[in-house]
């Protein structure tokens, strides 16, 4: 008798867990410091047993949505130099207000590092951080599913927004990240979008009614979510990029100096942080970087690089900005995001105008390698390389943003 009902049993229990796989619980609030009460920029909030959940704003903001399933588990909430915190997940739901999840601080000054008898420099950390990437990050196909915002400020205010939800398919770390693919789940843009776009990014080295007063215009032939994955220092570590260099030999660069600055925290795990600065005074530039190197293993899991430039007639000026953080998922470091700014200023209509140009991705999912096969998703969603992004044609779905993990600007563009 049993026999004969065991299939309608296990249907249903299928048809239970998909039912509430569906289902979501919305969990929404701002990450804090405890002692100075300011947003934790780029916090990552998400289950504790799994590589699910958002990455805060840069004012700590953050709206995670998970499935019911994860209703009894523990919500985690990280960041570099602070002690990681749970918070049972049923209990934050009890909250009828937005939450506010509040970090400790965890620095510790340096005395003097010594490793087997001899103390160990800022310049070998780099060293040998780069060294280890070849077993610290992924060598096999892996998929990152993540949200992307591209958004436009000017004089200081908000003026365009494109975000979307994508899924970059990594050929790992053996290949070039130019053979991977990116798939998009969704795609929308403000109102003003095109229209800033067209004045403020688009070829504005070749117009003759615009003029760049200082920096480099953003404008990208091809879509900005490549040119972005493109930009990070550690992923394309063999190649050279304008702010950079080459990262796998910046070490060896007599004209850096690399100084340990202290150590901090990774949940339990030690942090060098290594600063960057040049070593002496250059004429028409300067760079201030921070490289977070994990003690244990050199793995790099942070990074924090400014480059200005000085123009003649013209003060020090910021050129490009870039920040970004690894997680370790099953013992290989993924991208928890990335952020890349470039400060530009042009005269448009006989007014100067002060513009930022923010292009970011936030990690929500990791498939790690070994666990993802290649063609797993369908061609419909594959990302056209050669076309900007408000151009690939896909539709947007409003219900879809509303259980979608997505960073939150301080004035939203889109609704």
């Amino acid at each position: 008798m049993f026999r004969k009902f065991l299939p309608i049993l296990i249907l249903n229990f299928l048809v239970f867990g998909s039912l509430c796989a569906q289902q979501k619980i919305r969990l929404k609030g701002v990450v804090t410091d405890a002692q100075t009460g300011e947003g934790v920029a780029f916090a990552h909030v998400g289950s504790c047993d799994k590589p699910i959940g958002a990455v805060a704003g840069d004012d700590g903001k953050f709206d995670l949505s998970l499935s019911v399933l994860f209703r009894n588990d523990s919500l985690c909430v990280s960041s570099i130099g602070y002690k990681t915190v749970k918070f049972p997940i049923n209990e934050l739901l009890k909250e009828k207000d937005d939450l506010v999840l509040a970090l400790s601080p965890n620095v510790t000054e340096l005395d003097e590092l010594v490793i087997h008898g001899s103390k160990i420099s800022g310049r070998r950390v780099i060293r040998d951080a780069v060294k280890a990437i070849k077993k610290n990050f992924p060598k096999k196909p892996f998929v990152e599913k993540g949200y992307y915002r591209d958004y436009l400020k000017k004089d200081g205010e908000y003026v365009s927004l494109l975000e979307g939800a994508f899924i970059v398919e990594d050929p790992g770390f053996k290949k070039r990240i130019k053979k991977g693919k990116v798939y998009v789940e969704q795609i929308r843009y403000s109102e003003e979008y095109l229209k800033n776009y067209e004045k403020y990014v688009k070829d504005v080295e070749n117009d003759s009614l615009r003029h760049l007063v200082y920096g480099i215009s953003p404008f990208v032939d091809g879509n900005e979510l490549a040119s972005l994955l493109g930009n990070n220092p550690v992923r394309n570590h063999k190649s050279s990029l304008a702010f950079i260099g080459v990262l796998d030999s910046m070490w060896r660069k007599k004209s850096l100096e690399f100084e340990i600055d202290h150590y901090t925290y990774l949940g339990e795990d030690e942090v060098y942080v290594v600063k960057v600065s040049p070593t002496r005074a250059y004429q028409h530039v300067d760079v201030k970087g921070e490289f977070y190197i994990r003690v244990k293993d050199f793995a790099f899991v942070r990074m924090d690089f400014e480059f200005y430039v000085h123009k003649v007639f013209d003060k020090l000026r910021k050129w490009y900005e870039v920040s970004l953080e690894y997680q370790d998922v099953d013992g290989k470091m993924y991208l928890k995001y990335l952020s890349f700014i470039n400060y530009f200023k042009l005269i448009v209509d006989n007014q100067y105008a002060e513009l930022q140009q923010y292009r970011e991705f936030f990690v929500n999912d990791v498939i790690p390698e070994g666990m993802y096969v290649p063609g797993s998703f369908s061609k419909e969603g594959l990302l056209d390389p050669e076309k900007p992004l408000f151009d690939q044609g896909f539709r947007n779905d409003p219900d879809f943003w509303k259980k979608y993990n997505n960073s939150i600007l301080e004035t939203p563009l889109v609704e």
